[in-house]
């Protein structure tokens, strides 16, 4: 039967329809639609797959969850209004957060250090310490505890210069600077003639006040060892030039000086050669191109300046001579100042300075005044320091002494069948300033089945050098030895000279050969066992009475 369509036939086509979970179910033939009432998709039938192939993807919609959107076909994209990210279904049904795939990214600083606005514009925000990188500060900054910039303990510069040259442009340091843990505060005034920036006083928070001065401890470089019996106010002739003056010496041209700098010389010339109360100045005698002479009996100053007298012969002739003249500065002793020479005791003496209650300071190998005290310089007690207990011990340089004679021996082997070998010994001279300590190792005696060889004494170098031996005095060997214990030296400033190095007796004789012979072992410097280093005596294979004892270290110094 056939079904005519006229062309104003108005058609109405339906397709088939139900539910997606009713679609999943049959094949749609091949082009044989299918809607779903419950998802509102369209599919269309291939012959094989159940539920046809959707005709297009759609969009899904935006969500804060996109789970909420639901079910939706694999290809179907939707807005995260959370994330604001675009995103596509790329499995399952989108039920599950992982079903959707991110396709565009939001550009991010993570934090506030770049700005993102909402078009996309970048712009820089704000920097934290945290987020600057140690290497970016270079030496001069640094990062503190908080994590924030400041300068570093210790800025390297190799110089300091001017911003610029022009006549305006100065290098300006602060009134106050701190130098390691002391603030100084410097003088605002010009610095004097002759002055030097030295401390002054405290302020109220007790930082030093810096000051101009001038010395208060004069040297005079003339006749030294009677500087203070020259009275202030003494002329002399200086041959040398004037810059090379002795410090407290001024010269005599008339020049105007500081009266409190030179308080002393104003009590002594006072200001008959000229006074300015207002600059608080005096003259000295102005002697360029001048004569001295003294006063006329009973004239005093009356005949002081300007006064002239003629030149005369020998004796009593009024007759006027011809006179020849050197040119030469006068100099005049401007401060009241005694010097100051020191004395250096060294060597093997001692010295004190007693005070004036008494008391007397040990003095030795240090600079001080001896005119500040009585002086007392001695020669050393003489002493003795011996070591025989086996192990370590500590020798400290005695007061005033800087050489010590040394002994140091090791300890002899024991004997059995043959005589023991007796240790070695070194005698030499040890150096160093008093105080100095040396640790040292006496050996211990050698034990008959355990260790019967000898034992090495030791003389090493100051614990604060290290642990190097400086005298090495090895034991007798056990047994049949064929070279003897010999003593060793190390270089070493504190061995000034040759030591003695004294190789310890061999013992080896056969004692068990049948006959009842016997032997006292090796002899060392002290002798036979059990004198210190001995050899121990053997009879018919065992050890005889003399049995060898410890090394033994001794010091002595006088």
């Amino acid at each position: 039967m056939a079904i005519e369509i006229l062309e104003n036939t108005l058609l109405k086509l339906l397709v088939r329809r139900g539910t997606n979970f009713d679609r999943q179910q049959i094949v749609l033939e091949t082009g044989e639609l299918g809607y779903t009432t419950d998802t509102k998709r369209l599919y269309v039938g291939d012959g094989v797959v159940k539920g046809g192939v959707v005709t297009g993807n759609k969009w899904a919609g935006s969500a804060a969850i996109l789970t909420n959107l639901a079910p939706a076909v694999s290809g179907d994209y939707a807005y995260d209004t959370d994330n604001r990210c675009f995103k596509v279904l790329t499995k399952g049904t989108g039920s599950a957060a992982n079903d959707w795939t991110t396709v565009s990214n939001l550009i991010s600083a993570k934090d506030t250090t770049i700005v993102i606005d909402t078009q996309n514009r970048i712009t820089v925000g704000k920097l934290s310490a945290g987020d600057i990188d140690y290497n970016a500060l270079g030496s001069s900054l640094t990062l503190d505890p908080s994590n924030k910039v400041s300068l570093s303990s210790a800025i390297s510069i190799d110089t300091v210069y001017q911003r610029d040259t022009g006549v305006t442009s100065y290098l300006s340091l602060p009134a106050k600077l701190k130098i390691n843990a002391v603030d100084y505060t410097f003088p605002t005034t010009e610095p004097q003639p002759g002055t030097f920036l030295g401390y002054s006083t405290t302020d109220a928070a007790l930082n030093p006040q810096l000051a101009w001065q001038v010395p208060k401890i004069v040297y005079s470089a003339v006749a030294p060892t009677t500087a203070a019996l020259i009275p202030v106010g003494t002329i002399t002739p200086y041959a040398g030039p004037i810059s090379a003056a002795p410090y407290g010496w001024l010269n005599c041209n008339g020049q105007a000086v500081d009266a409190t700098t030179y308080s002393d010389l104003l009590t002594a010339i006072g200001g008959q050669y000229g006074r300015n109360f207002i600059n608080n100045t005096f003259n000295v005698p102005n002697l360029s191109s001048t004569f001295i002479h003294g006063f006329a009996p009973g004239t005093g100053a009356a005949e002081s300046l300007g006064y002239q007298f003629p030149a005369r012969g020998a004796g009593l002739s009024a007759q006027k001579t011809t006179l020849s003249a050197v040119g030469m500065n006068f100099i005049i002793k401007a401060f009241n100042g005694v010097t100051n020479p020191t004395l250096t005791v060294g060597g093997n003496l001692s010295a004190t300075m007693r005070s004036p209650s008494d008391q007397v300071v040990d003095k030795t190998e240090i600079s001080f005044n001896p005119l500040s005290g009585e002086i007392t310089i001695r020669r050393a007690t003489p002493g003795i320091k011996r070591y025989t207990a086996a192990g370590n011990h500590n020798f400290t340089m005695p007061n005033g002494i800087s050489f010590v004679k040394f002994y140091v021996t090791g300890s002899g082997s024991v004997g059995d069948y043959r005589s023991g070998s007796a240790g070695s010994t070194a005698i030499g001279y040890l150096s160093a300033k008093p105080g100095t300590v040396f640790p040292i190792e006496v050996a211990a005696a050698p034990v008959w089945a355990a260790s019967p060889g000898g034992k090495t004494s030791y003389i090493r170098e100051p614990a604060a050098e290290g642990t190097s031996a400086l005298v090495t005095a090895p034991g007798g060997p056990f047994g049949n030895p064929s070279t003897p214990a010999t003593p060793t030296v190390a270089e070493s400033n504190y061995l000034p000279t040759e030591t003695i190095l004294i190789q310890g007796g061999t013992g080896g004789i056969d004692t068990d050969d049948g006959g009842d012979e016997e032997d006292n072992g090796g002899a060392g410097y002290w002798g036979h066992a059990p004198a210190p280093g001995g050899g121990g005596g053997s009879h018919k294979n065992n050890p005889m009475a003399g049995f060898p004892s410890a090394g033994i270290v001794v010091f002595e110094w006088n």
